[in-house]
């Protein structure tokens, strides 16, 4: 272990790896304590259990790639300026897919892996972490087209949004052999075009 990370500090990066790599029904608290070189004792000491050990990763990796919002009083906002701000959140969003930073490709596998194959802390972390994410891009749309988070058709516009977020995620493969472009060039160089693209859907 190295002396430059606390056991707490251990155990967050290990778990990361071992919830993202098998997620959080699979993952064993006996792999991320032998990677961690850490006896089985010291989950528990510091996180009280696998659950917290789960959500404290998440804390972690989310508080450190949180996207934002460009604008704070959205029900109160220009739609113009509002749909700049959709503009630059989905940007946040989409481009963290191709960030080879370790955190965000973790936080994005995590949450992958929750949304295809809900684990038994789903619905925590949904609240925690996701909510609040397909919350601030409804109110944008609504601000937008002057519906209100009570109808379906915002709704509708959200998941169209969020569907094409995780086509172009798991489309890489496929854009870089059909592009002739190195994995991952073709849509980083269209993102803006591909964003717009997003956006447009909203006034379908």
């Amino acid at each position: 272990m190295t002396a430059k990370l606390t056991t707490k500090q251990y155990l967050l990066t290990t778990g990361a790896q071992e919830f993202a790599l098998k997620g959080y029904n699979k993952a064993r608290i006996r792999v991320i304590c032998d990677n961690a070189e850490a006896n089985l004792a010291s989950v528990n000491y510091h996180f009280g259990g696998k659950s917290n050990l789960y959500l404290a990763v998440f804390e972690d990796l989310y508080m450190r790639n949180k996207w934002k919002c460009a604008v704070d009083d959205i029900e109160n906002a220009d739609p113009e300026d509002c749909k700049e701000a959709l503009r630059s959140y989905l940007t946040q969003i989409f481009s963290s897919n191709f960030v080879k930073t370790r955190a965000v490709n973790l936080l994005n596998t995590l949450i992958y892996r929750e949304v295809i194959e809900p684990s038994d802390m789903f619905d925590e972390v949904f609240n925690r972490y996701i909510k609040n994410t397909l919350h601030t891009i409804e109110r944008l749309i609504c601000r937008i087209t002057g519906l209100n988070d009570a109808e379906d058709k915002a709704k509708f516009i959200l998941f169209s949004i969020v569907a094409q977020i995780e086509f172009y995620r798991n489309s890489c493969k496929l854009a870089s052999a059909y592009s002739g472009k190195k994995e991952g060039c073709y849509l980083r160089e269209n993102m803006a075009k591909i964003v717009d693209h997003m956006i447009a859907t909203i006034y379908v």
